[in-house]
């Protein structure tokens, strides 16, 4: 690991080289890239890439990254549906944050999937725009997804569309700027065997090995997570799930501006929707 006075002047150099790039937003936030470049290990090679790779696919896939607001009301509906990104409020020992996500109503009819991978990554760029400034280098260590599959039944996997599930599976696995080392599956049924034939061919080896499943009513998932950080449904010391997620929200409304704002997110040259000029390829990178 670098020190943090090296880790400073790798974040400043980025920021240069984004400011010299016009394929590249005009303003990509201190945080952000702290974030990408501490997904690599500091490399900051590989954060180019990562750079790259992900504000590359924004671009190809705009009817999920742009023209979005986290006031428009199918967003808001949505979010009366599902938790998405939902960040629990103390970190492991790890300095690692659980990120939360669940079905709340469970009639497939309000299952809108493009909607709600919309809203994911909405609340994502949200969440990637926390400052933790007590920890080194101001942010934590990684993130530990945690999806409940209570409520998931057959007639919601009908819903599901095969190019917004690629887009998903390839921007999490590729292009998120985070480090991932463990995901868990908690209340496991019969569905997810369907599902996970769903995933299989977007779903990356090293991913797959990420993978823990735990059935309904087991303690399995207790041997990884504190159970205390998790929210009082689970048997934590969290807090309720629903004043974690008010809070949240309320975060993600009052940061409109930042996140509707084309400068933040779109490339300068609006004639140019990919990054031509510097491409590269971001086959090997691995995450950590």
């Amino acid at each position: 690991m670098v020190s943090e006075a090296v880790f400073e002047e790798k974040v400043e150099e980025l920021e240069q080289w984004i400011a010299s790039h016009n394929s590249l937003p005009e303003k990509i936030e201190n945080i952000v890239i702290r974030r990408y470049l501490n997904s690599v290990n500091a490399d900051i090679e590989e954060a180019k890439k990562l750079i790259v790779h992900s504000y590359t696919m924004r671009t190809k896939y705009p009817n999920l990254f742009y023209n979005r607001d986290p006031l428009d009301e199918k967003i808001r509906q949505i979010n009366n549906v599902v938790d998405l990104g939902i960040p629990m409020p103390k970190l492991t020992d790890c300095k690692r944050r659980i990120v939360f996500n669940r079905l709340i109503d469970h009639d497939p009819e309000k299952f809108d999937f493009d909607t709600i991978i919309k809203a994911f990554f909405l609340a994502a760029d949200h969440r990637f725009s926390f400052v933790d400034e007590q920890l080194p280098n101001k942010i934590n260590a990684g993130d530990i997804p945690v999806f409940d599959m209570q409520g998931l039944s057959y007639r919601h996997l009908t819903k599901i569309s095969l190019s917004t599930l690629r887009c998903y599976m390839k921007f999490t696995q590729e292009a998120f700027p985070v480090r991932l080392q463990e995901i868990h599956l908690i209340n496991a049924s019969p569905v997810l065997s369907r599902l996970l034939t769903i995933l299989k061919p977007f779903l990356k080896a090293r991913v797959s090995k990420m993978l823990n499943y735990h059935l309904p009513n087991s303690t399995t998932f207790h041997d990884f997570i504190d159970q205390d950080l998790m929210p009082n449904e689970y048997g934590g010391k969290a807090g309720e799930m629903k004043d974690i997620k008010s809070n949240f929200i309320k975060g993600l409304e009052s940061q409109r501006n930042y996140l509707t704002s084309d400068k933040h997110w779109k490339p300068r040259d609006k004639n140019n929707n990919t990054v031509t000029n510097i491409r590269t390829t971001f086959q090997d990178l691995d995450i950590d």
